[in-house]
């Protein structure tokens, strides 16, 4: 005969279970939530990019975008960590589309310099061109000179006589 489980004891396995689970949560959520990330200045407001992204996305005419984003730099940009400036530099273009001017670049551009002490290296696409260390100019692109002749990619077989002729 099988053996039969009380109810009292199938509460107290259920319970242990949610207790272990909530267990490995806590373990795996632990690093994330750690203080080691920076974090941001509690000056003013705070910097909340979803606010800055959700101002830009909500307002239609580019104009006003463009004032709405002004106006929350003004108020907000001091109290920005490192990482939410880089978001917002980043996202800029998506977020404000014809409402990004120089304006705007400038003003977070001009606070990334100071924040850094001149190097934004960090802080631009991997896609634009960087200079190598310890050179002044222009970055280089360098290529492959083709070949002289190129070779051909499929040769015609040779040409068979039609026996039907």
């Amino acid at each position: 005969m099988p053996a039969l489980i009380s109810i009292s004891m199938l509460a107290r396995y259920q319970q242990a279970a949610r207790d272990a689970s909530r267990l490995a949560l806590a373990c795996l959520l632990a690093p994330a939530l750690s203080s080691a990330a920076e974090p941001a200045a509690t000056t003013g407001s705070g910097c909340a990019v979803s606010e800055f992204r959700w101002g830009a996305l909500l307002t239609h005419a580019p104009a006003e975008r463009k004032a709405f984003a002004v106006a929350w730099l003004k108020k907000n940009v001091d109290s920005c960590s490192s990482s939410q400036l880089k978001a917002i530099v980043d996202n800029r273009p998506n977020w404000l589309g014809t409402a990004d001017t120089g304006e705007i670049a400038q003003q977070i551009g001009s606070l990334l310099e100071r924040r850094t002490g001149g190097s934004t290296d960090q802080f631009y696409s991997p896609l634009q061109p960087t200079l190598r260390p310890g050179s002044t100019g222009p970055a280089q692109v360098t290529t492959t000179p083709a070949p002289a002749e190129p070779q051909p990619v499929l040769e015609q077989p040779p040409m068979q006589p039609n026996p039907d002729k």
